[in-house]
Parts: structure tokens; C-alpha cells; sequence
């Protein structure tokens, strides 16, 4: 009889060290998982802070490289409307992108200005067209530009990458 309730009682005791460390471990991987979703949380904010950085470093960086441009050196700028105005007919035209000649070393703030008149376009009830818009917008900046044309593609042309990589576009 002595050996059966030792034997029950180890067994019993092992039961509740299993037990014991059943829940232990039952917390500790909570406290893993709670763990891991906040260094998560804390990886996407400092990915977040990097790109910002980077896209910052890369803006600052393209700006230094444009300063040192004289204003006598000029590049093409697109004013493309087709985010704004969209057209469905694949073989119409639409709102033709529009061509101007700009200051190389102003085109990242003739960039801003086509956002900003595109903003105003959408987001008041001005009678004006964007491109009316841009154009004072560059005259109060001081930058001086030249129209030089449309871009004569049909919409659906127009759906493909049609310019080279280093032709600065404004998709509004």
C-alpha cells in the first residue's frame, strides 16, 4: 500500500509540475507574441522614418545637383492631365499632355507647383483649367518657361510609359 500512494502521489505531483509548467510556458510565449508585435510595430516605424530619410536625401540631393545649373540651361516638363480627366475611349484624345520648356534647376519646385495647381483645380470651385493654374503659378515664383505644344498621342497611347525615363512628367 506504502508503494501505490508514493507511486500516486509522484504521479500526482508530476501532473502539477506539467501543469506548472504548462502555463509558464503558456505565458511566455504570450509575452513572445506581445514582444514581437511591438518590436514590429517599432521596425515600421523606423522602415517608415528610413524611406522618408532616404526619399528627403534623395530630394536634397537632386536639388544641390540642379543648383548647380545656370538658369540658362533648360529641360522639357509634360503637364500630363490624364489623372485628372479620365477619359475611357481608348482612341480619343482627350486632354493632351501639355509640353513647356523650364530651368533645369527649378524642376523639382515646377514639380510642387503642378501638384499645387492640380490641388486647387480639385479642391476649389475655380473656374480656371490647371493649366492656367501652373502657368500663374510659375510667373509668381519667378520661373521663367516657354509652351512649346501638346503631346498629339490618343489616350491609350498614352497609358504606356511613351516618355523616356529622363523627360520630367506631372501626372495631375
Amino acid at each position: 500500500m506504502n508503494d501505490s500512494y508514493n507511486l500516486e502521489s509522484e504521479k500526482e505531483l508530476y501532473i502539477k509540475q506539467l501543469e506548472d509548467e504548462l502555463f509558464r510556458v503558456k505565458n511566455s510565449n504570450k509575452s513572445l507574441r506581445d514582444n514581437n508585435k511591438s518590436l514590429l510595430i517599432g521596425l515600421n516605424k523606423v522602415r517608415r522614418q528610413v524611406l522618408r530619410f532616404k526619399k528627403e536625401y534623395k530630394n536634397m540631393k537632386l536639388e544641390r545637383d540642379f543648383k548647380k545649373y545656370p538658369d540658362s540651361v533648360y529641360t522639357f516638363f509634360v503637364l500630363d492631365f490624364d489623372g485628372t480627366y479620365n477619359n475611357e475611349i481608348p482612341d480619343s484624345y482627350g486632354v493632351e499632355p501639355v509640353v513647356y520648356l523650364i530651368p533645369l534647376n527649378r524642376q523639382i519646385e515646377v514639380e510642387q507647383i503642378a501638384r499645387e495647381a492640380s490641388n486647387e483645380f480639385n479642391m476649389t470651385d475655380c473656374c480656371e483649367c490647371i493649366e492656367n493654374l501652373f502657368e500663374e503659378r510659375l510667373r509668381k515664383n519667378g520661373i521663367r518657361f516657354q509652351y512649346i505644344g501638346i503631346i498629339l498621342l490618343t489616350f491609350e497611347e498614352r497609358m504606356t510609359d511613351y516618355l523616356a525615363d529622363y523627360i520630367p512628367k506631372q501626372v495631375v
